[in-house]
C-alpha cells in the first residue's frame, strides 16, 4: 500500500497570532512495515515564525500520525484545525 497525501493545518494563537501551512508527502506499508517516504513543508502565511511545531510519522496499525504542538513562547496557547486529505493505492 502506498498513500499520497495533503494536510492543510491552521492555527489560531490566544494573542490573536496565526499560522497556515500546508504538507505535501507520502509513505508506504509493505509487508506490515510503514515507511514515511517523505513530506513537504510550505507555510503559507505566519504572523510568528515557527508558532507551531509538526511531526508526521508512519505507525504500524496507523500508517500515518500527524502530532501538531504549540512551540509558541509569547502568543499563548494555540487552538489548532487540520484538514488531512490522501490518495490510496494497493497492489
Amino acid at each position: 500500500m502506498a498513500i499520497g497525501f495533503e494536510i492543510h493545518l491552521i492555527a489560531l494563537s490566544a494573542g490573536n497570532d496565526a499560522s497556515f501551512r500546508r504538507y505535501e508527502g507520502a509513505v508506504k506499508n509493505i509487508g506490515g512495515t510503514p515507511t514515511l517516504i517523505g513530506y513537504t513543508e510550505f507555510i503559507v502565511a505566519e504572523d510568528v515564525a515557527n508558532m507551531i511545531r509538526i511531526t508526521i510519522t508512519a505507525v504500524a496499525g496507523v500508517a500515518l500520525r500527524v502530532n501538531v504542538q504549540d512551540n509558541s513562547v509569547t502568543t499563548g496557547p494555540i487552538n489548532v484545525s487540520a484538514f488531512v486529505r490522501w490518495t490510496q493505492v494497493i497492489f
